[in-house]
């Protein structure tokens, strides 16, 4: 007997049921085994069977099967879902597409899948996958489409989600002064970005597709010279997992002037790549602010400096005044005096005495004027050099306080410019005098020594020693002038002290010494905090 789809066939509508009963069985399993949404639910059902209206002799696309699942779904009944029933709780917007595609499909006979929203049981549309195949009677004729529906809703709505924060994430990226990135290094060590922001171009002239296709497009922009150091800081950062912190100069193609940058970023590793999510940022300003600053204080020094000459200057032509006008003139009163107790007759014993006082007078006032020439200016520093002026000022401060100063200096002694050997010396008697005015020390140490790029002296003592407080405090005018002394010739000072254990004073003075200004090189550290 001959069959046509569009007769009604107890039959084969008995084992479509049993086909689609078996896949509901399915759904049901995997309903219960993905109740966590962690397996997406299948709805089957069998739609747009091919009937043929016996009167008009027109094919009809119309459902005519669908499961349990789908009932469930949309919490209505198999009747209102037969026919173009179903169609009744798609989303009106979606149902114009949905017509369009499936004509299309339809007229050729082809598979079809489309996304459309389909109403729930509790009224709100979830978003729902259809595949439809077509299947064909014993006799290969087409005969309608068995479609299989999934419910995507919950990859939708993370899809949702996921797309707006990407864009609340590329809106904020994008006000950032700067580069935002994420750099990824494989196993072999190349390197590429995976992610940077819309506001890069603003920073480097790079657009945002060239640095994706190619890393280098960024690192070109270092100059050469300091290329090296920047890898060598993300290598350790690597090796450590720790944060990647880098300083330097940077030139924007499009721009006349070099940039500084400051490039801050965290590392983590994978399986197979090592990845830092970070960012670059525009620190030209306060780079700028800070050679500034340090162009400012370099002149502060160079004026400290001419002061410092000066004074010493002053201290010598002073020193030699007294030493030829104020000793000329003790010298010849002493020799008029001697001539004077030669004439002066023996009987005549009052005048003898007060010559003899007046000689007396005449002894301690050179002795004072020496006194006051050496402290001006010691003439053993030009004459013999620092070490020598170094231990006669250790015994003089011996023979005056009774504290014993031990001196340690290089044999043989080492020349060592002018300027540089009276700063030195400078402190020593500085230092030497708040020994006497407040350590209450027996003993001082005292060592000096070339090293390869400067001069150390240390001064050692085993006083009563001092706390932070005291060593920071405003009134340590002592403390204060050696550190000043020390940084006029590009030195620098330490001191180590505690109570009741003594105090050691660190002097450090580079062997060149001659000023310059200081441009603020690349700078890079590698912190000790880990990645996590």
């Amino acid at each position: 007997m001959r069959r046509r789809c569009g007769l009604r066939n107890p039959r084969r509508e008995r084992a479509t049921a049993r086909f689609f009963g078996r896949h509901a069985g399915c759904h049901a399993a995997h309903r219960a085994a993905g109740a966590d949404g962690t397996i997406a639910r299948f709805l089957f059902c069998a739609v747009l069977g091919l009937s043929q209206s016996r009167v008009e002799k027109r094919p009809q696309r119309r459902l005519r099967f669908l499961n349990q699942a789908w009932l469930e779904y949309t919490g209505r009944t198999h009747e209102q879902e037969l026919g173009n029933g179903w169609l009744d709780g798609m989303h009106p917007d979606d149902r114009p597409r949905w017509s369009d595609s499936f004509t299309k499909a339809f007229a050729a006979r082809r598979p079809f899948e489309i996304e459309f929203r389909l109403r729930r049981a509790n009224g709100a549309y979830g978003s729902m996958i259809c595949v439809g195949r077509p299947y064909h009677d014993m006799r290969a004729n087409f005969c309608g489409y068995l479609c299989s529906c999934y419910d995507n809703t919950v990859r939708r709505d993370m899809e949702i989600a996921l797309k707006e924060s990407e864009q609340r994430y590329e809106g904020m990226t994008a006000n950032v002064p700067g580069m935002v990135f994420q750099l990824v290094r494989d196993s072999s060590k190349k390197l590429s970005f995976a992610y940077v922001n819309r506001g890069s171009q603003t920073l480097t002239g790079v657009a945002e597709t060239a640095l994706l296709t190619d890393a280098d497009a960024f690192f070109s922009l270092v100059p050469e010279d300091e290329r090296s150091h920047l890898f060598a800081t993300l290598d350790a950062s690597a090796d450590h997992l720790a944060n990647w912190t880098w300083s330097g100069r940077l030139r924007n193609p499009h721009e006349p002037s070099e940039k500084w940058i400051n490039i801050r970023a965290q590392p983590r590793r994978t399986d197979h790549a090592t990845l830092w999510d970070g960012l670059v940022f525009d620190d030209t300003q306060s780079r700028l602010a800070q050679l500034e600053i340090e162009r400012s204080r370099e002149e502060l020094r160079s004026l400290s400096r001419y002061l410092q000459t000066v004074r010493e200057e002053e201290k010598a032509r002073i020193a030699r005044e007294v030493h030829d006008e104020l000793g000329s003139t003790l010298t010849a009163l002493r020799m008029d005096l001697d001539w004077l107790g030669e004439q002066l007759p023996q009987e005549l014993s009052s005048l003898h005495q007060k010559r003899s006082a007046m000689v007396k007078l005449v002894e301690s006032a050179v002795a004072a004027t020496r006194k006051i020439v050496t402290d001006l200016r010691p003439s053993i520093l030009d004459d013999l050099g620092l070490a020598a002026a170094l231990r006669w000022q250790a015994s003089e401060h011996q023979k005056h306080t009774g504290v014993q100063v031990i001196v340690e200096t290089p044999d043989p002694d080492i020349p060592i410019e002018r300027d540089v050997a009276l700063t030195l010396f400078r402190i020593f008697q500085e230092t030497l005098t708040n020994v006497a005015r407040h350590a209450k020390a027996t003993n001082v140490a005292v060592e000096l020594e070339a090293a390869d790029s400067a001069y150390v002296l240390q001064v050692r003592d085993n006083g009563i020693g001092m706390s932070p407080v005291d060593i920071s405090k405003p009134e340590s005018h002592g403390i204060r002038g050696i550190r000043e002394r020390a940084q006029q010739l590009g030195g620098n000072l330490s001191v180590a002290s505690q109570p009741d254990r003594g105090t050691t004073i660190v002097v450090s003075i580079p062997t060149s010494t001659k000023p310059a200004a200081r441009a603020a090189g690349p700078v890079a550290a590698v912190t000790a905090s880990r990645s996590r």
